[in-house]
C-alpha cells in the first residue's frame, strides 16, 4: 500500500527531558488523520518535529518517510514547504502584516519553484482562487488586516500549498473561527486532500471536528500516543482513560437555570455604530436592544464580522455608540465624563479570548490582578488592596502562586484564571466573557466554566457570554441573542432558540456546528454533562 507519510517511533528531547515519545502512524494519499489531546499533550510538538521548527537544542529521533523515501530527522527543515506544508492556529500572527497577500503567496512560490516575479504572482492568484479567494472578490493586493479571520486562514493555506507539498499539517486551524467559517475551512481541507492527493494531519483539541473530517485518530497525552485507530471505532468505544476523559469533557458543564433574577445591571437601547473610512460609511450595529439582569446568564452568538466585538467594546465603555444609550447600574455611560465613566467601569469587567495579549508580559501577577482596583473610589488602601488580590486569586484556584511571577511562567489555562481573577477583584455587577474559553482544550475549558458558574451563582451578578461555540452557549446561558450583520435577528430562551431556530441564519449556525451527539437530544445535556 502506498503511503504519503510514515512516521515510526518519533521522539523529541529538549535537554534531558523527553517531550514526545514513540509516535507512530501512516497516512495515505487523500486521507485526513486527526491528532487530539489536551494542552501540553505533545500534539503541536509532533507537528513542529515533522517540519523542523523545534527550538534550538531539541533532538529528534525515529524514522520519517515521505512517499517511501527516508527523511533525515536531523534535517527535517529541508522538506518543509517543498514536501510538507503547515498551517498554524492564528493566521494574524502567521502572516506578515506589511506584505500584500499576493506577495506573501508568491514569495513561497519563488522560494521553491518559480523565481520570476510575474510567474509567481500569476500562480499566487490561481492558488488564492483555489482556496476560495478569487481576484474579483478578494484582490491579491489586499493586506491581511483588510481580511476576515476565515479569509486570512485561506491565505495561510494557499501559502502552505505554494510548493505543491504531499503532506499538509493543520495545527488547530479553526480554533478562533466562527462555526460557519470553521465548517468552510474544514471542507476546504477535505477537498484539497481528495483532489490534490495530499495526506492531511489535522491537530485539534475538539473531538467533534476530528470525528467530522478524519478517518484515523491519534490520542496523545504526556508526549505519547495513548490510543489510536479508526476514528469512529475509537470514539464509539474509547479504551484509554485519557480518551474517555476527553470524550466526557467534550460537552461543557450544564448549568441549572438561573432562579433569582434581579433588576437590570446592563441595558442597551437602540444602540447603533457606523464606521467611516475612505469617504464611505458602513453600518456595524443597528438598533441593538439588550438587557442583562442580576443573576442572569445571557449569550451573544454570531459569525466573524457580525458586530460582536464592537458591541462588547460599547457595552464595557471602551467605545461610544453613534446612536442609542448604554446604562450600567441604572445610569447612562457618558464617555465625556471621565470621573463618572471611571466609577461605572468598576461595575463591569471583561475576560477576553487570548490571555497572552490581554495580560501585560512585563507586569507581575500582583500588578495585573490589582489593576482594576485603581478604578475604585474611595481609593483602596495598600492592606485592603493586598487582601483583595489574594482573595481573588484564591477564588480562581491560584492562591499559592508567586505574586512577583510574570504571565509567561504559566499555562494557557492558568493565564485565563489570572485574567478572571483580575475581572473579579473589583467585585463587578456584570462579567463579560468575550470568547474567553474558545482557545482552551475541552478539559481546561470546562474547568474554567465550572469555576465561573460557581462564582457567579454565589454572587448573583449578571453574566454576558460572547462565543461562536454553540455548545458552550447552550450549556451555560439562560437567554441568547443571535447577531448577524449588526442586527439581532433572533433572541429568546437558549434551549428554545437552538432547538427550534426560526431565523434562517440561526438554523445555518446550528447546522454548521460539529457535534458528537445530536444537539437536540437529552443525551447531550444530561448524560454527558455535569450539572453546575
Amino acid at each position: 500500500m502506498s503511503y504519503r507519510i510514515e512516521v515510526e517511533s518519533l521522539a523529541v528531547e529538549i535537554g534531558n527531558q523527553a517531550i514526545v515519545t514513540g509516535v507512530t502512524f501512516k497516512a495515505k494519499s487523500g486521507e485526513v488523520i486527526g491528532i487530539v489531546g489536551t494542552s501540553g499533550s505533545g500534539k503541536s510538538m509532533t507537528a513542529l518535529a515533522l517540519t523542523g521548527l523545534l527550538p534550538p537544542g531539541a533532538r529528534v529521533s525515529g524514522h520519517i518517510r515521505l512517499d517511501h523515501e527516508s527523511v533525515d530527522t536531523r534535517n527535517v527543515s529541508s522538506v518543509r514547504g517543498r514536501r510538507i506544508g503547515i498551517v498554524f492556529q492564528e493566521p494574524a500572527t502567521a502572516l506578515n502584516p506589511l506584505m500584500r497577500i499576493g506577495d506573501q503567496v508568491a514569495e513561497s512560490i519563488q522560494l521553491h519553484s518559480d523565481p520570476s516575479r510575474a510567474g509567481s504572482l500569476a500562480t499566487a492568484r490561481r492558488l488564492l482562487a483555489r482556496v476560495g479567494l478569487p481576484e474579483a472578490l478578494v484582490p491579491a493586493d489586499r493586506y491581511p488586516h483588510e481580511l476576515s479571520g476565515g479569509q486570512r486562514q485561506r491565505v495561510a493555506i494557499a501559502i502552505a500549498l505554494a510548493a505543491s507539498p504531499r503532506v499538509l499539517i493543520a495545527d488547530e486551524p479553526t480554533t478562533a473561527l466562527d462555526v460557519t467559517t470553521q465548517h468552510q475551512i474544514l471542507a476546504l481541507l477535505q477537498e484539497i486532500a481528495a483532489e490534490d492527493g495530499l495526506a492531511v494531519i489535522l491537530i485539534s483539541h475538539d473531538l467533534a471536528i476530528i470525528r467530522q473530517v478524519s478517518t484515523q485518530i491519534i490520542v496523545m497525552s504526556g508526549g505519547r500516543v495513548v490510543e489510536q485507530g479508526l476514528t469512529d471505532d475509537v470514539l464509539r468505544q474509547p479504551r484509554d482513560t485519557v480518551t474517555r476523559e476527553l470524550f466526557k469533557n467534550h460537552v461543557p458543564p450544564f448549568a441549572q437555570a438561573s432562579q433569582a433574577i434581579g433588576p437590570a445591571v446592563l441595558q442597551a437601547q437602540h444602540v447603533g455604530r457606523v464606521r467611516h473610512q475612505d469617504r464611505t460609511s458602513r453600518t456595524i450595529l443597528e438598533d441593538i436592544n439588550l438587557r442583562v439582569h442580576a443573576g442572569e446568564r445571557v449569550g451573544i452568538v454570531g459569525e466573524s464580522g457580525s458586530g460582536k466585538s464592537t458591541l462588547v467594546r460599547i457595552l464595557i465603555g471602551l467605545e461610544a455608540p453613534d446612536s442609542g444609550v448604554v446604562e450600567l447600574g441604572g445610569h447612562p455611560f457618558d464617555l465625556s465624563n471621565a470621573a463618572r465613566t471611571r466609577r461605572q467601569r468598576q461595575l463591569v469587567q471583561a475576560v477576553f479570548q487570548d490571555p497572552v495579549s490581554s495580560l501585560n508580559p512585563r507586569h507581575s501577577i500582583e500588578k495585573i490582578v490589582g489593576e482594576p482596583l485603581s478604578l475604585l473610589a474611595p481609593v483602596v488602601g495598600e492592606a485592603e488592596r493586598a487582601s483583595r488580590i489574594r482573595r481573588s486569586l484564591d477564588q480562581v484556584g491560584l492562591g499559592m502562586i508567586r505574586l512577583a511571577a510574570r504571565p509567561h511562567e504559566f499555562s494557557g489555562g492558568q493565564r485565563q484564571r489570572i485574567a478572571l481573577a483580575r475581572a473579579l477583584v473589583a467585585d463587578p455587577q456584570l462579567l463579560v466573557l468575550d470568547e474567553a474559553v474558545s482557545a482552551l482544550d475541552a478539559v481546561t475549558r470546562n474547568e474554567i466554566l465550572r469555576l465561573i458558574l460557581a462564582l457567579w451563582a454565589s454572587r448573583g451578578r449578571g453574566f454576558l457570554l460572547v462565543s461562536h461555540d454553540l455548545s458552550v452557549i447552550r450549556s451555560v446561558t439562560d437567554r441568547i441573542c443571535v447577531l448577524a450583520g449588526g442586527v439581532i435577528v433572533e433572541e429568546g430562551a437558549t434551549e428554545a432558540v437552538l432547538s427550534q431556530p426560526e431565523h434562517p441564519y440561526t438554523r445555518q449556525l446550528v447546522e454548521a456546528t460539529p457535534t458528537l451527539f445530536p444537539l437536540g437530544t437529552s443525551t447531550l445535556r444530561k448524560d454527558h454533562a455535569d450539572p453546575v
